[in-house]
C-alpha cells in the first residue's frame, strides 16, 4: 500500500494544499478518477468541519491526515485534538424539503456517509481519528 502523511494546521489554506496534493499522490498512483474524486470530497468537507467546529480557540491546531492507496482501496484517516465529534451519531440530513427551509450544515457529513465505502470513528486520547475508506467504483 502506498502511504501519504500529512500535516496542516487548522486553517483552509492548507486544507486546500492538502486536498491538491493528496488528488496528486492519487493520481500519480492511478486511483481511478472518480473514486479519488470522492476521496478528495471526504477529505475536504470533512477537513472544514474539524476547522470551522472543531475548537473553541482561535489558536494553532494540527490536524494529520494519512492516505493510503492501492488498486482495491483508499484509506483517509483524519487525526485532531478537538472537541470529541463523532460525525456517525449524527442524524439524516434534510434533502426533501425546500432548500430555503432547511437548517444549515450537515450536507457535508451526508455526502461523506453517502459516497465512502465504510466510515469509522474512535476517540483515542484526546484524538478525534476519522477514518474513510473508498473502494474503486470498478471493484
Amino acid at each position: 500500500m502506498e502511504k501519504r502523511v500529512f500535516k496542516i494546521m487548522n486553517n483552509f489554506a492548507e486544507l486546500e494544499n492538502v486536498c491538491i496534493e493528496a488528488n496528486t499522490f492519487m493520481s500519480d498512483n492511478s486511483f481511478p478518477k472518480e473514486s479519488a474524486y470522492t476521496v478528495a470530497l471526504c477529505l475536504e468537507e470533512m477537513g472544514t468541519n474539524i476547522i470551522k467546529y472543531g475548537y473553541d480557540d482561535n489558536d494553532e491546531h494540527e490536524i494529520k491526515v494519512n492516505l493510503e492507496l492501492n488498486a482495491e482501496l483508499a484509506r483517509l484517516q483524519l487525526m485532531d485534538d478537538g472537541h470529541e465529534f463523532n460525525p456517525l451519531l449524527v442524524g439524516p440530513a434534510d434533502v426533501t424539503s425546500d432548500i430555503s427551509h432547511r437548517q444549515v450544515g450537515g450536507m457535508g457529513i451526508h455526502l461523506t456517509r453517502s459516497m465512502a465505502s465504510n466510515i469509522y470513528y474512535r476517540r483515542l486520547d484526546d484524538t478525534n481519528v476519522l477514518t474513510i475508506e473508498v473502494v474503486p467504483v470498478d471493484k
